[in-house]
């Protein structure tokens, strides 16, 4: 057996963690091959085991919080972990975040010839120093300091830090000295819809439409009721905004009536949204690593406003950067006075270059040689 590939948020439904994770797990099965990998999953009990992992349950453990470990492992996963390595003489562990720290200075203590493997989402110092809407309570306080401390942890004892750009790698050698060994944009799992058919319009036709895909975070709900209040009045009457995604159904409870901005929550399929929408928007002003709905609407071949943050890491030609309320209301103005294409294939040749399963791939394949790990004909 190769490897080894842990994940923490595979079971965490509609977030960008679970796409990140899964499409990680895909790529690592198509270098190494099925027969070479695997992958443990860890979840809460109360979620359904995907047999495709080994899955892992987790369980409030206060001694292991307290002795450093973040509330993700517990003694028995820990012990669980430590069985499948003895076991299969693994050549490489590859963690989906640097939250294990701890545990994989314990691997490297134990067996040094093992490869560690860690992808960075983002930087947990930065993260929490930058994070301005909410304030965190005792336990969100200590999750915070394990991070941290777990974070440094890694880059000491991970052999491969794997970050998602440039600013990432400047805040990772700012807090710790230390460089990321490789850089991997974000990329997902291509499930655009080649032979999408037309069925029961989602939007009305007659009207030039917005769309933003996100859950509802604090990120997202905070740039979008800026949005809300600060440009949606001063577009055109004829342009109206869609807002899909898990949870934003309680946004509607925040907001004034507007019968310009439609709040459909939670929907089933994602794709007659992304058809229909004549532009994709994305007034995030928080957060760091970089943000999957933007390579989704690159997938979707979509014309792209967003600020500096919804479009970090991405190709200049991406999107369309806006900061302020007028850059919003001009271009978007502009864009529906001048016709935009609803499907433009150097967005999605830009998503398949760049962001694709098959184009990240390649850079592992580079990584795996490096160590003399898996199969080149795989």
């Amino acid at each position: 057996m190769e490897g080894l590939f842990v994940a923490e948020k595979m079971f965490v439904q509609n977030s960008g963690s679970k796409v990140m994770e899964e499409a990680y797990y895909e790529c690592l099965l198509n270098v190494i091959g099925k027969d070479n990998l695997h992958a443990v999953a860890i979840k809460h009990p109360n979620v359904e085991d995907d047999k495709r992992f080994i899955c892992l349950n987790r369980k409030a453990d206060i001694l292991t919080f307290m002795k450093g470990y973040t509330h993700y492992l517990d003694r028995r996963i820990i012990k669980q972990l430590d069985e499948l390595i003895e076991k299969n003489h693994y050549k490489f562990v590859f963690f989906m975040t640097q939250s294990f720290g701890k545990y994989e200075k314990s691997i490297k203590k134990k067996h040094p010839q093992i490869v560690t493997m860690t992808y960075f989402p983002g930087i947990a110092k930065y993260h929490f120093e930058t994070t301005k809407y909410y304030h965190p309570g005792l336990h969100e306080r200590i999750f915070q300091l394990n991070s941290i401390y777990n974070e440094k942890i890694t880059t000491a004892y991970s052999d491969v830090r794997i970050l998602l750009n440039q600013r990432e790698d400047n805040n990772l050698y700012k807090y710790y000295g230390v460089h990321s060994t490789d850089i991997i944009p974000i990329f997902m799992k291509d499930t655009f819809p080649c032979d999408y058919a037309r069925k029961d319009m989602v939007m009305d036709h007659k009207t030039f439409n917005l769309l933003f895909v996100g859950v509802y975070f604090p990120p997202n709900v905070s740039g979008l009721k800026w949005f809300f209040d600060n440009v949606m009045d001063r577009l055109s009457d004829n342009i109206h905004f869609y807002v899909v995604g898990s949870g934003m159904d309680k946004l509607q409870e925040e907001i004034s009536d507007n019968p310009k901005i439609h709040i459909k929550g939670r929907v089933e399929d994602l794709a007659p949204y992304y058809m229909e929408a004549n532009v994709i928007v994305e007034p995030i002003f928080n957060g760091d690593g970089m943000k999957t709905k933007t390579a989704e609407a690159l997938m979707y071949g979509k014309t792209i406003v967003g600020s500096k943050e919804a479009l970090c890491g991405y190709d200049e030609t991406a999107g369309i950067e806006c900061n302020t309320a007028d850059e919003f209301v001009k271009c978007i103005n502009e864009l529906q006075t001048a016709g935009v294409k609803k499907f433009n294939p150097e967005k999605r040749d830009m998503f398949i270059n760049n962001y694709s399963i098959e184009a990240t791939c390649k850079a592992l394949r580079k990584i795996f040689k490096r160590y003399g790990i898996g199969d080149e004909r795989n």
